[in-house]
């Protein structure tokens, strides 16, 4: 059973951040560890494909930063505001703190 957000410390919150990034990014990473460690040991060949992997996971990588970032600015566009996305009011016995993002 996963943890409510709010009983996390900052440092558990980052670490799982960080493990959750490479657990699905574990693919990508070994598309391009794994040629470049060949690129060295076996033959300069290797070195270019992970060179193209590198090159297709940047992009892939800016592309999902641009939608995400167009996303954001919706939200905020419908809003109304151009500094938040939209947050939940607190319903009655709700306290602020918990809808809050």
């Amino acid at each position: 059973m996963p943890t409510p957000p709010d009983t996390i410390n900052p440092t558990q919150r980052d670490t799982n951040g960080v493990v959750e990034w490479v657990g699905y990014h574990l693919i990508e990473l070994a598309g391009v560890t794994v040629p470049a460690v060949l690129g060295v040991t076996v033959s300069p060949v290797f070195t270019f494909v992970a060179i193209l992997v590198a090159a297709w996971w940047a992009l892939h990588e800016w592309r999902l930063a641009r939608r995400r970032r167009a996303a954001r600015r919706a939200l905020c566009i419908t809003a109304g505001t151009t500094d938040r996305p939209v947050v939940e009011q607190p319903t009655e016995g709700e306290e602020a703190s918990q809808v809050t993002a």
